[in-house]
């Protein structure tokens, strides 16, 4: 019978913990390999500063009244969303003390920090977009990656991670199945963002010519870390953006917006004052993806169709973020969409009260898919003014019915 001596392996060596800094530094090691890099990176630079603090104090004598006081400046110095990082740390810490039995119970538990929901989408409207097709960028292919991403609905750290065999143009459609995120592929967070997006029209425009313009891109080794493990799977692949600066992919998210993103919002806002006397509000680029899920509903998109294209279970954030029109859009669009559509569906018929019966029974048909969608949401305002809605396109159809056949 073989001897494995499993109490006497290094990992069960005994670690003295006494000070902050033995428990910090244990629960940095804690994580190592169920947390992604990005995170670890910011935890151990929000434990470095921690420990700077406590580091060296006995953890069974730090007291309530001395992490107030920490709180209370931190409060006046950091945004509370940061704040709160760091507290769930400090937490996270005195919680291992507890469990191994050094303190009875953790000074920071109680503590607290007020979080302002967060805040509504600022979506780009039409005539910003517009401006902005318009707005030359150093690089083309820079350019289609600002134009594809508000067409596209992706996350901007899954845009600038698709490669060229994620599009395929003869079925319609884009594989998304990866994040880029500080010069690594990782999958997307949970196997609903791992999709196929369709490729509308105007979308395939700027695919195309992209898929034209990468076609020599270096082909690179990518090891993309699985999702929930600290597994790898390695292949070859073209990304589809790269940086036309290095020919390498974008390192992350933060890389294209400090290198083009400021400079081209800046150059789009100039632009914007020539064309309509009016400023571009500067937004950051995950303002895209909110533009394409309100562009989406204004226009009529089905919202279960839309939270698969969003990656979503259902369509619980798509209510909860977009149930909003963009008004300025809709006195816009909602006409060029309408009269494309019902362009196919009466041909030749342009009775103005037939077009409006149409276009009344398909607002209908949305909002009772919305009221469907939402028959367990606890909103009760929302629920209430769909319903008004309903009650009043029912109205409004039996009038066209009536004008119609009198």
């Amino acid at each position: 019978m073989p001897n494995y001596h499993i109490d006497t392996h290094p990992m069960f060596e005994k670690r003295t913990l006494e000070k902050f800094e033995d428990f910090a530094l244990l629960l940095l090691d804690s994580r190592a390999s169920n947390h992604e890099k990005s995170t670890l990176r910011s935890d151990k630079a929000r434990i470095n500063k921690l420990c700077e603090i406590f580091g060296l104090l006995p953890i069974a004598d730090i007291k309530h009244s001395e992490l107030v006081i920490w709180l209370m400046n931190m409060e006046g110095k950091y945004k509370p969303k940061t704040t709160v990082e760091y507290l769930n740390l400090l937490k996270a810490v005195f919680r291992l003390a507890v469990y191994e039995k050094v303190i009875t119970e953790s000074p920071a538990e109680s503590l607290h920090v007020d979080v302002e929901p967060t805040s509504e989408p600022a979506p780009f409207y039409r005539l910003e977009l517009e401006t902005m097709s318009l707005t030359p960028t150093e690089f083309i292919s820079d350019h289609n990656l600002v134009m594809c991403a508000p067409m596209i609905g992706a996350r901007m750290c899954e845009l600038i991670a698709l490669k060229r065999g994620d599009v395929n143009l003869a079925k319609g459609v884009i594989h998304i199945h990866s994040n880029q995120v500080l010069g690594e592929a990782k999958a997307t967070k949970n196997h609903y963002s791992d999709r196929y997006v369709e490729i509308s029209e105007p979308l395939k425009i700027f695919i195309s010519e992209q898929m034209k313009l990468s076609y020599q891109n270096a082909e690179v080794t990518v090891k993309e870390k699985l999702r929930k493990t600290t597994q790898t799977k390695t292949y070859k692949e073209q990304y589809l953006f790269v940086n036309p600066r290095t020919g390498l992919p974008y390192r992350d998210v933060k890389e294209f917006s400090q290198r083009v993103w400021k400079q081209f919002m800046f150059d789009a806002n100039a632009l914007h004052q020539q064309r309509h006397g009016k400023s571009i509000q500067y937004r950051g680029l995950s303002q895209f993806r909110h533009t394409y899920a309100s562009q989406a509903l204004t226009a009529g998109a089905n919202p279960v169709w839309l939270a698969k294209q969003l990656g979503h279970a259902n369509t619980d954030m798509v209510f909860r973020h977009y149930a909003k029109w963009i008004n300025e859009d809709v006195q816009i669009d909602n006409n060029q969409v309408v009269s494309h559509q019902f362009s196919r569906l009466i041909e030749e018929s342009k009775d103005p009260i037939i077009v409006g019966s149409l276009k009344k029974r398909t607002e209908l048909k949305n909002l009772k898919q919305a009221k469907q969608t939402l028959v367990y949401s606890e909103n009760k305002a929302l629920k209430t003014s769909i319903e008004n809605s309903i009650r009043k396109l029912e109205a409004e159809i039996t009038r066209f019915e009536a004008v119609n056949h009198g």
